[in-house]
């Protein structure tokens, strides 16, 4: 207003922000509960003002669609073009949260399933009916199904409510190969930020993303010491390289006079490379002091400064 002028000063000036830091400790769905949860419903006793056939729709209709509990309260028959191809669910802009409306494409095998079950329905009717949403009762009747199913409400990696249902749909998307615009746009968020806050990565994601990433071959190594011509010292794998080139530095340190050996300090060693001065004037080389002192030092030292002077090449 200030700065439209339509107000002489700030009245708001003096108050000091505050820091509000949110916790979401939601985790993802996996398929076994979900399917035990929706068979639980089915059988279930009415709760909330909701049978159990509305229940499981409802638990299927977020996990396929990521919309939000406001959002689902607002769809009657009429907001479904299942004829069409794809088949899309529209959101109101007055019941969207950022109030812009969207049609959203529907899963096939969620199209069929949601087609069936709204058979015979009237068109302006709402499919769940009541004000579960606005009580936000979608956790209560969650938690009351995952009990008979057997299900944990909260494990060491969060907790599966009713919202949670949301973050699986995004999360499996992204697992899908979808790009950040597209789970942005189904997501229906305004930043990239938002919308990885609803994504999950499990420890089968992570082993996955590891394994893709491109290995050494070996052989381009081979290649590459075939043109040093030094190609036979891989024929039996990083072992057989690092004994070899142990092997050799030992036995151009035979003729070293041990006083020449003993008088060497302590500056070469599994985690020094540097040449000590006391081997300038010598011409004892480094993998023969190593090979002379034998132990860790042999069998690694000489192999790796064999293959810096590889990788140089």
């Amino acid at each position: 207003m200030v700065r439209d002028r339509r107000a002489n000063e700030n009245p708001l000036a003096h108050l000091q922000g505050v820091t509000i830091t949110e916790t979401d400790d939601r985790r993802e769905w996996t398929d076994e509960e979900l399917r035990a949860v929706v068979e639980a419903a089915r059988s279930g006793i009415t709760k909330l003002g909701m049978t159990g056939e509305q229940r499981a729709m409802l638990y299927l209709s977020a996990f396929y669609t990521g919309l939000r509990a406001k959002e689902l309260a607002s769809l009657t028959p009429s907001h479904f073009e299942l004829s069409a191809n794809p088949a899309t669910v529209t959101i109101e802009k007055a019941d969207e949260k950022s109030r812009r409306g969207k049609s959203l494409p529907l899963h096939p095998d969620f199209a069929a399933m949601i087609q069936s079950w709204m058979s015979g329905k009237p068109t302006d009717q709402l499919l769940w009916r009541g004000a579960w949403a606005r009580h936000r009762y979608g956790n209560k009747m969650v938690q009351f199904d995952q009990e008979n199913a057997g299900v944990k409400y909260r494990t060491n990696e969060g907790r599966a409510d009713f919202h949670a249902l949301r973050h699986t749909f995004l999360s499996r998307l992204g697992r899908s190969g979808a790009s950040t615009r597209i789970m942005m746009d189904l997501g229906r968020h305004t930043t990239p930020q938002m919308t990885m806050r609803y994504t999950h990565a499990n420890l089968y994601d992570l082993a996955g993303a590891i394994e893709a990433v491109p290995g050494v071959s070996l052989e381009d190594q081979r290649n590459v010491l075939m043109a040093t011509g030094t190609d036979d010292e891989l024929s039996s794998g990083p072992n057989r390289l690092t004994n070899s080139l142990t092997k050799k530095g030992a036995e151009q340190c035979h003729s070293v006079p041990k006083s020449v050996v003993g008088g060497i300090g302590s500056g070469i060693g599994p985690t020094s490379m540097k040449k000590p001065k006391t081997l300038e004037n010598t011409g004892v080389s480094t993998n023969c002091l190593q090979a002379e002192r034998g132990g860790f030092s042999a069998r690694h030292a000489s192999a790796y400064s064999r293959l810096r002077q590889l990788m140089r090449q």
